[in-house]
């Protein structure tokens, strides 16, 4: 069993144990999930301008694997939930949630992904979480390997660059002040790429704390952040005293704001709005000066998101428009690279959301599970 699998088997027996309902519980169910997002990303693979211009030219097709630089993207998903009711604000829930990303034109850039969440409730709206999250093969885009050697001269040394992506994640949430929760929160990620490119191997550390208010019209959160990645920067060929391998590693501040409001109401159909906003910087680490596309190297990440939601009963659809821009500061003696620079990223979509109680105890409460 991959370590990721044997982390999940212990989250769910650590679920099971800490979950056992007492004597006097009130009422367990299961409830059933299934969605639908249909996205148009206008940059599928978040390429520069430069690179966007090489593409559109067919001068070097052996730097790009994809029929169009945009695309269509169909994101089914299906959770399965289980929740124990104990009274007096205890809860237990845990939950397994599997889900594709299935491109159009682009089939290359497919990925799947698996995720569980166990979450304990406590009374005075305490919280805690823990997750994990597996995608067991996510394309990047074609990159120079470095150590490749062509069978005949001339032929490229472009390769297929693809990570496999573990994130494991643990916050607790606690109310500070009447409406106002707190909450504090650690996620580890762990990147390993496939044999040419080992050297981008990476562990990521973020820390994050967060403000939020809820009332019962909307919600207001703001979060602050910091990220630290330590990459590998060696694929274990290198001779002794010299390593001329790129190192990726970064670490910087971030922090966003985000906000939900309810619109209006007709019985039990509901219409909302929210707003993201998030801002990170990155400084990278790399004190190698042949390594051009990273020495000295500061970037400048920005993302909104805005949408709209209806809602009747458990059924919900949310259109939305995502934003996202990196604004990349790199030497000039950095040349053009197939790596990840400065991009601009549009998209557009539309959520369908929709779930059910497959099952519950005769005492269950009424109300869906939280999130």
């Amino acid at each position: 069993m991959s370590r990721a699998g044997t982390g999940a088997a212990a989250l769910v027996a650590a679920g099971l144990v800490l979950s056992t309902p007492p004597a006097r519980a009130a009422g367990q169910r299961l409830d059933l999930a299934a969605g639908l997002t249909t996205t148009y990303d206008t940059n599928l693979l978040q390429y520069s301008d430069s690179q966007l211009e090489l593409f559109e030219s067919g001068r070097r097709p052996d730097r790009f694997s994809l029929e169009t630089l945009d695309d269509l993207v169909a994101a089914p998903d299906l959770a399965l939930t289980w929740q124990l009711d104990s009274g007096r604000g205890r809860r237990h829930v845990l939950r397994a949630r599997g889900s594709a990303a299935l491109h159009d034109k682009n089939g290359t850039a497919d990925y799947r992904s698996l995720s569980l969440s166990w979450r304990e409730f406590f009374r005075g709206r305490r919280r805690i979480s823990l997750g994990l999250y597996a995608v067991p093969h996510y394309y990047l885009r074609q990159l120079l390997a470095e150590d490749v050697v062509p069978l005949y001269p001339g032929l490229s040394r472009e390769r297929r660059a693809e990570f496999a992506l573990d994130i494991a994640s643990a916050s607790f949430r606690q109310r500070a002040w009447r409406e106002l929760e707190l909450e504090l929160g650690y996620r580890l990620e762990r990147r390993r790429y496939n044999r040419e490119f080992r050297e981008r191997d990476s562990f990521t550390h973020e820390g994050e704390l967060l403000a939020g208010i809820a009332r019962q019209r909307g919600s207001l959160e703001a979060r602050l952040l910091y990220r630290a990645s330590v990459a590998r920067a060696a694929d274990g060929d290198e001779a002794p005293g010299v390593n001329d391998d790129p190192d990726l590693g970064y670490r910087g501040p971030g922090g966003g704001l985000g906000g939900r409001i309810d619109l209006a109401a007709l019985g039990p159909l509901r219409a909302g709005a929210d707003l993201d906003l998030d801002l990170e910087s990155r400084r990278f680490g790399s004190t190698r000066p042949f390594d051009t596309y990273h020495f000295g190297r500061r970037d400048l990440l920005l993302a909104v998101e805005t949408g709209l939601r209806i809602q009747l009963h458990r059924a919900s659809a949310r259109a939305f428009w995502h934003y996202e821009s990196n604004d990349a500061h790199l030497g000039t003696r950095a040349p053009l690279s197939g790596d990840a620079g400065s991009y601009r990223q549009h998209q557009v979509g539309l959520a369908l959301d929709v779930s059910a109680s497959v099952w519950r105890s005769p005492a269950a409460p009424d109300h869906g599970t939280e999130e």
